[in-house]
Formats: C-alpha cells, sequence, structure tokens
C-alpha cells in the first residue's frame, strides 16, 4: 500500500518553518510514529509537525520535547492515537517516565 503524503507535504507548505527553531522547508515529522499506529491513522494531517531535519532528528531520538509547540488538535490526536501516558512519553523527551 502506498502511503499518502498530501495532508503532511502541505501542512508544512502551509507554515513554511520548522516550529521549533524556524529553519525553513520543513520536513513532515510524525508526532506518532507510523510504525505504532499504522496506515491511514498515522497520516492524519494532525499526527503531523513540520520540523527541519535536525529537529526531527533530534525528535526521534528522543533529545526533544515538542509538547510546547503542538496545537491542541495535534495534543489530541496524539493521546487519541497512542493514550495520554504514551502520547506524554512520546512527544516529551522523558521517554522513559513512568
Amino acid at each position: 500500500m502506498r502511503r499518502d503524503y498530501t495532508a503532511g507535504r502541505a501542512k508544512c507548505d502551509t507554515e513554511g518553518a520548522c516550529r521549533i527553531c524556524g529553519a525553513s522547508d520543513p520536513e513532515a515529522a510524525h508526532i506518532i510514529p507510523r510504525s505504532q499506529v499504522g496506515p491511514p491513522r498515522g497520516e492524519h494531517e494532525d499526527n503531523i509537525v513540520p520540523l527541519c531535519w535536525e529537529c526531527h532528528r533530534s525528535y526521534d531520538t528522543g533529545k526533544l520535547d515538542i509538547l510546547p509547540v503542538l496545537t491542541r488538535a495535534e495534543q489530541a490526536k496524539a493521546v487519541e492515537l497512542h493514550g495520554l501516558i504514551g502520547a506524554l512519553r512520546r512527544i516529551t523527551n522523558d521517554r522513559q517516565a513512568a
């Protein structure tokens, strides 16, 4: 099955900058990884946050807390997809939290 990146790319094009550092030409970073929720749920636009490649890598490796830059809709989608505790562990840099 082919993944549909239309919503994520459109969101990045519309915002035009990384939400963390402001760099231009951001990537579509998945708040909750597709591997944990699967398509098509993981491709929803509220599961995407525009990040530059450096911030994207920092987030994926657990070194970056993106909670402060997420909209309420994005936070709600993360909780819907991964549960409250799972979402908090993922979107903050404290992946070891109980």
